[in-house]
């Protein structure tokens, strides 16, 4: 029987490079947006390449393989910035993707941290349907070799607020930077309280 996607469904979902809500409406709470201060001196060249792993991951019912997630990107000879990332949906216990450009309101002359999103889903090669989606991200810090340290936050029709914190990581088997748990003290995040992708068996496409 052929998966059907609502608008409703789409709506809930969130990926932030990276990141995913599923229809359980995992992270959807009646509060106001966290203020992270962005990096300075981003290079996106660095961080808009090569493969990221979400190894950890913050979000109110989190449901078990939220965390499985993998991400690619495209730089087109123009600058332009393709984001994929391939994730898990429990609905329809595989494996789907999201897809669009990356775009800053600075053209990322600011040296800042920050970007948008503007994706749609894609499952088998074939984009399931015209709706699209556009999330602001921050990146709290990032090495370019190991590891970033992410946030995004929405809010969706005036009340219904959506974040994620997520840790990208090169390699999702290396040792935690210990950057990273200085970074989130910094921020106010307890790191111990994050989901960690070593608890979950992850399904991957060895295509991707």
């Amino acid at each position: 029987m052929e998966f059907k996607f609502s608008s409703f469904f789409f709506i809930s979902l969130f990926i932030f490079a990276g990141f995913v809500i599923s229809t359980k409406a995992s992270i959807i709470k009646k509060q106001e947006c966290k203020v992270y201060q962005p990096m300075q001196g981003f290079d996106k060249s660095k961080f808009f390449s090569g493969s990221w792993y979400t190894t950890h991951i913050q979000k109110i019912y989190l449901t078990s393989k939220d965390v499985c997630q993998k991400f690619k990107f495209q730089i087109s000879s123009d600058g332009s910035i393709q984001q994929i990332t391939k994730f898990y949906l429990e609905e329809i216990k595989g494996l789907i993707n999201a897809e669009g450009p990356i775009t800053s309101d600075s053209n990322f002359g600011d040296g800042l941290g920050v970007f948008n999103w503007t994706f749609h889903f894609v499952r088998d090669g074939k984009r399931v349907d015209d709706n699209t989606f556009t999330f602001p991200i921050t990146v709290l810090d990032t090495d370019y070799d190991n590891y970033a340290i992410l946030y995004s936050c929405r809010v969706i029709f005036n009340f219904l607020l959506i974040d994620e914190l997520s840790i990208l990581r090169r390699d999702k088997e290396a040792e935690l930077n210990p950057k990273i748990k200085e970074v989130l003290s910094k921020a106010g995040v307890d790191f111990d309280k994050l989901s960690s992708r070593k608890s979950v068996e992850c399904p991957e496409d060895p295509n991707f």
